[in-house]
């Protein structure tokens, strides 16, 4: 039996930022006998993306477009797919949102009688994409075959209701994380508090993300002037590199919060501090899904999360964390109290996390759903 051909567009696969990481669990696992995996990227293969570490057996495309994407830089793009189209003939073209303009060209030309996927990873609501991107998706979707994919629930639903589509047409593979590579890692909870410079006389309370205003580190800050206001146990962390780090380290000196809140900017490998921290708080206003929240449950620990996007699909309300309505400042301090001020709620509840991380968040359940859905998709089944 041949091999599917999957020919799949993505910006770049850096080693940062949620949807790269996804893209690397696949490409690190699919099984390589079944399916012949090309990777076209618009940007260069920078060596900072250790593609090497992806293993043999993959192709790449690199366009190698830099800069700000200007009108000839587009014209290039789509020149460029669509000539990597025509060489590969894929049996299976997979593009994402926010990629769909260029994805067009050769859908309709060189790889028109290839299956087609968009995997969507915002809704169209959130306001993560801009109009016209979002007016392209859905063309794709309803006129052009593309099959949408999506990872949680509450952005299949909001596709339901932006695009008229019904809910049996939309796939939807949850995402997932190395479960195993986290709890096997071994780290010294000392020399970790010692390299991001954090008391080793306090809980910590930890929140990784992209620092954007969809991520509401501004929340993140309240909650912990609020908490540090009224005890002497704890201390926060925030991780993350983004254009609001500037002005939250800023917020942090004029509160003086500098002590006992540490703005650490991008960290490579976040499993220390996943493994340090004692409760993993989200404030974010929206999430497609909620890598970090598993990767946070993967690693035992338990979560406060506003109840946003598709976080509801990865927590178990009060069994693996708690939910609490966005913006709700006195409801998330009430939350986090709960597991500051209760060691045996923490265990139990780390327990529970770590659990499902491994039973439905594993990268390992979803390259399996990949391949399945690769396999339907290549067959003509959906």
């Amino acid at each position: 039996m041949s091999r599917i051909r999957v020919l799949e567009f993505v910006w770049r696969l850096s080693i940062a930022g949620g949807k790269s990481s996804v893209d690397r669990q696949l490409l690190r696992a699919i099984d390589r006998s079944r399916f012949d995996m090309h990777v076209c990227t618009l940007r260069p293969l920078f060596a900072a993306d250790r593609i090497e570490e992806l293993g043999p057996g993959i192709t790449y495309h690199p366009l190698d477009l830099v800069g700000s994407p200007t009108i000839a830089m587009r014209a290039r793009a789509l020149l460029g797919v669509a000539r990597v189209a025509r060489a590969v003939r894929p049996d299976i073209l997979h593009t994402h949102s926010g990629f769909g303009l260029y994805a067009i060209p050769a859908g309709l030309g060189p790889a028109r009688r290839s299956r087609k996927i968009l995997q969507i990873h915002d809704s169209p609501q959130s306001g993560r994409s801009s109009p016209s991107n979002n007016r392209i998706m859905g063309i794709m979707v309803r006129r052009l075959g593309y099959v949408p994919l999506v990872h949680s629930r509450s952005v299949r639903d909001e596709l339901v209701s932006a695009w008229h589509l019904l809910a049996g047409g939309i796939q939807s593979i949850p995402l997932g994380i190395d479960v195993a590579r986290i709890a096997r890692l071994r780290c010294d909870d000392s020399e970790t508090r010692a390299r991001f410079s954090l008391p080793t006389d306090r809980m910590i309370v930890l929140y990784t993300a992209r620092l954007v205003k969809s991520k509401n580190p501004e929340l993140f800050l309240r909650v912990a002037e609020r908490v540090l206001a009224s005890r002497s146990d704890v201390a926060f962390v925030l991780a993350g590199e983004g254009p609001l780090r500037v002005r939250m380290e800023q917020r942090v000196r004029d509160r003086g919060l500098d002590a006992f809140v540490r703005v650490v900017g991008f960290v490579d490998d976040l499993a220390p501090l996943y493994r340090l921290a004692d409760v993993f708080l989200s404030t974010s206003s929206y999430e497609g899904f909620g890598l970090a929240i598993a990767e946070a449950m993967a690693a035992a620990t338990p979560v406060v999360s506003t109840a946003v996007g598709g976080v509801g699909d990865v927590i178990v309300e009060g069994v693996t964390g708690t939910l609490v309505p966005d913006g709700d400042v006195d409801g998330l301090i009430r939350a986090l109290a709960r597991y500051l001020d209760d060691a045996a709620l923490r265990e139990r509840t780390a327990s529970a996390a770590r659990a499902r991380a491994v039973g439905a968040l594993d990268s390992t359940v979803m390259v399996h759903a990949f391949e399945q859905f690769y396999e339907r998709v290549a067959a003509g089944d959906l």
